[in-house]
């Protein structure tokens, strides 16, 4: 095997230490291209194939895929993973995910790492991620129910900033970070898969 060429080696060491920057100072990091188009097919596929609660073999494949620890370790925030699911908005479904934090639905976890991965193109019209940079810094903070979800109390008063992913696009962030969601105003569903990742000594 031949080693990358020297000049390589280092632009590429600059771009995992410039998304490690920025994850560390906002909360979230964008990783384009990290899944091909047919990729995302093929993981809609094996979702299907499931059996719930068995995971099929060919989920659990692309549940253990090397890329998804390969970058969490690039962000310095390495772990196995523990939950996965297909995450959809139906076509004209006005419901909103109010602003919350991953962590407040699992009580007394150890900080974990979400993986939001874009099966199809999720921009503002069909109910994309916005996010508050920077909360992460805040901790947990306290939530109530709001119908099936939870909402934090002291939400921000903003949208947030809205995540646009072409299909195969990942956002990685941590389990502290506010974000929501709002309604899906197309005529298609909003697809994507959601795997997250916490410390594997926890």
């Amino acid at each position: 095997m031949t080693s990358a060429p020297p000049a390589t080696t280092a632009t590429a060491a600059r771009s995992v230490a410039a998304l490690r920057s920025a994850f560390e100072r906002e909360g979230w990091v964008v990783v384009p291209g990290l899944l091909r188009a047919d990729e995302c097919v093929a993981v809609v596929d094996a979702d299907a194939s499931r059996r719930w609660p068995v995971v099929s073999d060919a989920l659990r494949e692309w549940i253990f895929d090397a890329r998804w620890l390969a970058t969490l370790e690039g962000l310095g925030a390495t772990g196995r993973a523990f939950r996965e699911q297909l995450v959809t908005k139906p076509p004209r479904a006005e419901t909103r995910v109010p602003w919350h934090q991953d962590a407040a639905y699992i009580d007394g976890s150890p900080a974990f790492t979400t993986v939001f991965v874009a099966l199809e193109a999720i921009d503002e019209r069909n109910g994309c991620l916005r996010m508050q940079p920077g909360s992460h810094r805040r901790g947990l903070i306290e939530h109530r129910p709001c119908g099936y979800v939870l909402e934090a109390v002291d939400a921000p008063t903003d949208d947030g900033v809205s995540v646009t992913l072409a299909p195969g696009d990942a956002v990685f962030f941590g389990s502290s970070l506010l974000h929501q969601s709002l309604g899906n105003h197309t005529a298609t569903r909003r697809l994507a898969w959601m795997l997250q990742f916490r410390d594997a000594d926890a």
